[in-house]
């Protein structure tokens, strides 16, 4: 399976948890706004879909999501046709991967700026991190 890049906020998990135990719904706004972040990669990612000229089925079951402090990019699509047995990896190489490494350094700004506005509406005051690969 091919290397699919990644995020990594340093501490992003630990204060998803901090933020749940003070509250759920905070918790709740956390994983909306993860979600709001990873919706432009996910549409990159379906323009590239269509410029691959694959279907509208597998077009519409790119989503964005978020799970467990982390903004996600699938494909809920699971039936396959058997006709190509390679057509996940396909996705990752065509659509994917490239997609979500094009998109970093939008999702490194919003992410910095989701935690500031969040702490700083919460009266935590100015929060501090460090952003890496």
């Amino acid at each position: 399976m091919p290397f699919a890049p990644r995020v990594h906020v340093e501490g992003l998990h630990e204060l998803n948890r901090d933020f749940g135990r003070l509250s759920k719904e905070l918790q709740k706004e956390l994983q909306k706004e993860l979600r709001t972040l990873a919706e432009p990669v996910a549409a990159d990612i379906r323009r590239r879909a269509e410029a691959e000229h694959w279907g509208p089925k597998t077009i519409s079951g790119i989503a964005a999501g978020s799970r467990y402090g982390q903004a996600i990019v699938r494909q809920r699509r699971k039936k396959t046709t058997r006709k190509r047995p390679d057509f996940g990896s396909l996705q990752m190489r065509k659509a994917f991967i490239p997609g979500a490494t094009e998109m970093e350094p939008v999702v490194y700004k919003g992410v910095e700026v989701m935690l500031g506005r969040l702490t700083s509406e919460r009266g935590f005051g100015p929060v501090g991190g460090v952003i890496r690969k």
